[in-house]
């Protein structure tokens, strides 16, 4: 689970959004929410996919 949250940091990094982001990694999107809420400047810039 660490390598997919060092994952989920580096392409949040990379502004994509975080359903692609649980998609890319396997987890829920709840998860990577969380994973991303621990920088918030991170998470703030971090587009949510609407559909």
């Amino acid at each position: 689970m660490k390598k997919a949250k060092e994952m989920a940091l580096t392409l949040a990094e990379s502004d994509m959004s975080v359903s692609d982001i649980a998609g890319v990694v396997k987890v829920s999107e709840k998860i990577v929410q969380e994973w991303l809420s621990g920088d918030m400047n991170l998470a703030l810039a971090i587009p949510t996919k609407t559909t």
